[in-house]
């Protein structure tokens, strides 16, 4: 645990830090130094880290590889803080639910190391994989400091909690239609109302008059049979996937419907991310879908897929922000009402269709929730680690495959965070007026 006057967590907020202290010492609490950002030091350390990865995965087990659409790299690697690198240590646990399985938990702990030489210290971000939606029972049951994911709590969760979470809105997560069909020149181009009639049964045959269509030129007699896979059982990706194919198709909306689970007409099941990339790269001629923090398989290509506006865009930074742009002002956003709002179909001719929203929550009070199991310091650290996030999305969060919200966007985010509290304190000492409300959860 951190020890006043050793090392502290950086300054997060932008201009109240002399009230904070105020705020602090009423407390009989005796803060050290905080670290101003700097933004140019964050892009070093981020490309250090890369770099370093490159160089060593082999003996480490971290996998980096070319992110697809965007030319970034994607680094995945287990945070360790057994031993302190400088006199703090601090660690911070969460959960990840176990839809978005390995890869949200590994950019996690990697950010983690970013973070912790940023800072100085050694803030350790252990982010283990979840039985369930990582609400119930880890958050629910204070286990875990925050809870990571695409789907913000439910009402069910909500009643579990015994007290006020905030819901933090962090990035943006593509997700990509990946097919396994060999020696094509370009991407495909496909809609949502023929992607509906492979995952329905309706289209079996890549050389499928509806396809050709919508590829004139392309040869596509000799392809294998289509095989449709799909994520079997709940999992988060499959609610805006399903979402896009219900929008595209009255047929699959009436006969199938939208979900983290439905009954899938026709396919093969896959338990999970790792079995969806293993499948895809094992059988040609098959179609599936993986979010963009995950490496793309083996052996496949991202499709082009059509907007509501019938233009053919590939998940890309920008095509990704747009979506999520589209939605600056609307109730769902201006309400924080997470649980209504769907990036998926988004206006725009330049909106990718398929786009999740990555949260975090944790509790508003933190001191309220755990008590002695998190201390005041280390609470500021762990907001300080969400606000870091958020202030150098493009340099943290931008390499490992997630897309950064748009500026309204984190303006929310930043508010949401200045109304997190230990007992009677803001953790960020941006919120002196004592307003409430803010918490990212109705």
């Amino acid at each position: 645990m951190a020890q006043p006057g050793t090392s502290a967590p950086p300054s997060v907020g932008s201009g109240d830090e002399a009230s904070f202290a105020r705020e602090a010492a009423r407390a009989g609490l005796n803060l050290p130094r905080a670290h101003p950002l700097n933004l140019w030091l964050a892009v070093v350390i981020v490309l250090l880290i890369v770099m370093a990865a490159v160089g060593v995965g082999e003996y480490t087990g971290w996998a980096v590889g070319p992110r697809h659409g965007t030319g970034s790299l994607a680094l995945y690697g287990a945070q360790d803080c057994s031993a302190a690198i400088a006199p703090v240590t601090v660690h911070l646990t969460g959960i990840v639910g176990s839809d978005a399985g390995a890869p949200w938990a590994n950019a996690l702990e990697g950010l983690g190391n970013a973070f912790s030489l940023w800072t100085g210290g050694c803030v350790g971000i252990a982010a283990a994989t979840s039985a369930g939606d990582g609400y119930v029972p880890e958050l629910a049951g204070h286990a875990t400091f925050f809870a990571a994911g695409s789907l913000p709590p439910n009402s069910t969760d909500r009643a579990a909690f015994g007290g006020t979470v905030a819901t933090v809105p962090g990035a943006l997560v593509a997700v990509d239609l990946v097919y396994n069909l060999a020696g094509l020149s370009a991407p495909l181009q496909l809609n949502a109302s023929v992607v509906a009639a492979i995952y329905d049964g309706t289209v079996s045959s890549w050389s499928s008059p509806t396809i050709a269509a919508l590829n004139p030129g392309v040869d596509l007699s000799s392809a294998p049979s289509i095989t449709p896979l799909y994520r079997s059982g709940a999992a988060g990706v499959n609610l805006p996937f399903t979402t896009y194919l219900s929008d595209g198709s009255s047929a699959w909306s009436s006969d199938v419907g939208q979900g983290t689970s439905v009954a899938w007409p026709v396919g093969v099941g896959t338990a999970n991310a790792s079995a969806m990339a293993a499948a895809l790269a094992s059988t040609p001629g098959s179609i599936g879908y993986v979010e963009s923090i995950a490496p793309i398989p083996a052996n496949t290509t991202i499709a082009a897929i059509a907007t509501p506006s019938d233009t053919f865009v590939l998940p890309t930074a920008t095509t990704v922000e747009s979506a999520a742009t589209s939605w600056v002002g609307s109730t769902p956003v201006s309400h924080r009402d997470w649980a209504n709002l769907s990036v998926v179909d988004s206006p725009g001719a330049a909106s990718y269709p398929i786009v999740e929203v990555a949260y975090a929550t944790l509790y508003s009070n933190l001191g309220t929730a755990y008590g002695s199991a998190l201390s005041f310091t280390n609470a500021t650290w762990l907001v300080s680690f969400f606000w870091w996030l958020d202030s150098n999305a493009s340099t943290t969060i931008a390499p490992l495959g997630f897309t950064p919200l748009p500026a309204a966007f984190q303006g929310i985010a930043h508010t949401i965070l200045e109304n997190e509290t230990y007992n009677a304190i803001y953790l960020t000492g941006e919120n002196e007026s004592g307003e409430g409300g803010e918490t990212g959860e109705f």
